[in-house]
């Protein structure tokens, strides 16, 4: 595959930093995924019923992109609502047709019925002619598209990663697909050869692994976040991290990410204020700098502000941050070299906030640093490791700033820790003990990452709960979620 094709592969949309609380009510709301129109190309913008579209974006002769959407019965174009359907057409299969110009047309077919609306775009969003009658009956000429009407199937993905304030997933296709959190304008769909293996997000940008084994980032770069040995505070197009070559895995959190190779090496970039890079510094790097003091390492994490590694021998290593002991029972507030965090073997390993956690190959889990699954502030700090009560059988961990997920044998999540915006994913409760997320049976992938959750069901379908400020939940709302929601736009 040709560098150029790849990287066009990559291509997503994203920005420098997070809205202020001000701005916060101008974010689009989200886009999972949203989908170009193009002339003589049907998008089907409604699924099994009208509150559970998709989103169409539409690119006019003139003016700037606007959204289309469904939101229950009312079709919104832009953040106007031009129409509402009737109730019998609750379940009306609605799809949109990009035509000349600044016009577009939807269509609604449900049962016997079929209402059809004109929209014209230029200027400000307006509704034109509507026409409604039985489906056996052709439409007038002005309302016939250009092509037969066929909603565009749902996507289904390989895998998702929850970040601060958006997520993204690599759908069946290869294209990387991400919402929630992005100034530039909406998220832009992929186009060209498939490329990206695995997905890591900072908290205003993206990267991504590819299929040669080199790293492309994106987005916003606070503190070197691209690796490409500047600080450039927005990029729409994925560029390749320097230096870095064989690489196998790659995570990310808030402005700093890492990269492990084949060989078993763990190189970081970006931030550094905490010794979160593991090169002996504290200074900031632009360029990948290898972690000090870590053996060949088959698994890599980054939290907020420290960074663990699984050995060969299966012990867990860390470096970074440590004033609650999250690395280990040493005064330092900082260890800026990898250190023997948890004896293993171990599994997986989930770094949160303020603890860490391993599975051990037994299934359950171990952590140390705050107790972030018991009521009462402030928590306990535990200095050495202690096994989490209520988690057996566990496959896999991820951690958010004060709280935690696993992964359970039979597809269950379990999640323990702060409820303050639905992250545990049962309701409004406060128990902060481990206990099963709602609704999810049949999960084979979990992702945590500040305040919300996403979770890839075997099917390929994509559930996310917790908070949803930027429209990370990928629901087209802003609005929390306490249980797990679909991701409009994808299987069920």
């Amino acid at each position: 595959m040709q560098r150029s094709a790849l990287l066009v592969a990559l291509s997503v949309a994203l920005t420098a930093g997070l809205p202020s609380a001000r701005s916060a009510a101008q974010v689009l709301r989200a886009t999972p995924p949203p989908v170009p129109l193009q002339r003589g190309v049907p998008v089907s913008i409604a699924g099994p019923s009208i509150a559970e579209g998709t989103v169409a974006v539409w690119q006019p002769t003139e003016g700037a992109p606007i959204r289309i959407a469904f939101r229950d019965l009312q079709l919104v174009v832009g953040e106007t609502t031009l129409a509402t359907l009737p109730e019998a057409l609750r379940e009306a299969t609605v799809v949109v047709h990009a035509g000349s110009g600044s016009k577009l047309l939807v269509w609604a077919e449900g049962g016997e019925q079929r209402l059809v609306f004109e929209v014209h775009g230029e200027r400000r969003p307006r509704l034109g002619r509507s026409w409604r009658g039985p489906v056996r009956r052709p439409p007038p000429r002005w309302a016939r598209p250009s092509t037969s009407v066929e909603p565009t199937p749902p996507l289904t993905f390989t895998s998702v990663v929850a970040g601060p304030a958006m997520t993204c997933g690599i759908a069946s296709d290869g294209t990387v697909r991400c919402w929630g959190w992005n100034q530039g304008g909406g998220v832009q769909r992929p186009v060209g050869a498939p490329g990206a293996v695995q997905l890591a997000l900072t908290v205003s940008g993206a990267c991504a692994l590819t299929v040669e084994g080199t790293v492309a980032c994106w987005g916003g770069s606070r503190s070197g976040e691209h690796g490409n040995g500047q600080i450039s505070t927005q990029r729409s197009t994925p560029e390749l991290v320097r230096g870095l070559s064989g690489i196998v895995e790659i995570t990310a959190a808030t402005t700093f990410a890492c990269a492990r190779a084949r060989d078993g090496r763990v190189y970081c970039w970006g931030s550094n204020g905490s010794g979160q890079l593991g090169d002996g510094t504290r200074e900031n790097r632009m360029d990948p700098v290898l972690v000090q003091g870590l053996p060949p390492a088959v698994r890599v994490q980054a939290g907020a502000h420290h960074a663990c590694a699984i050995a060969t021998d299966g012990a867990l290593y860390c470096w970074g941050r440590n004033d609650y002991a999250q690395i280990a029972d040493r005064p330092e507030r900082e260890l800026t070299r990898a250190t023997q965090a948890l004896p293993g073997p171990l599994n997986d390993v989930a770094v949160g906030h303020l603890a860490t956690c391993g599975l051990l190959r037994d299934g359950t889990v171990m952590c140390r640093g705050e107790r972030t699954w018991e009521a009462g502030s402030p928590k306990p700090i535990d200095r050495t490791p202690v096994v989490l009560p209520g988690v057996t059988r566990a496959v896999s961990l991820s951690a958010g700033v004060d709280y935690g997920c696993a992964l359970v044998r039979g597809g269950r999540v379990q999640c323990w820790g702060s409820n303050s915006f639905g992250q545990l994913g049962r309701g409004r409760v406060t128990t902060p003990s481990p206990a099963p997320v709602a609704r999810l049976t049949n999960v084979d992938q979990l992702s945590t990452s500040e305040a919300h959750a996403c979770a890839r069901e075997r099917t390929g379908a994509l559930f996310c709960w917790g908070r949803n400020a930027y429209g990370e939940l990928g629901d087209a709302s802003q609005e929390h979620a306490f249980e797990p929601v679909p991701v409009l736009g994808t299987a069920r």
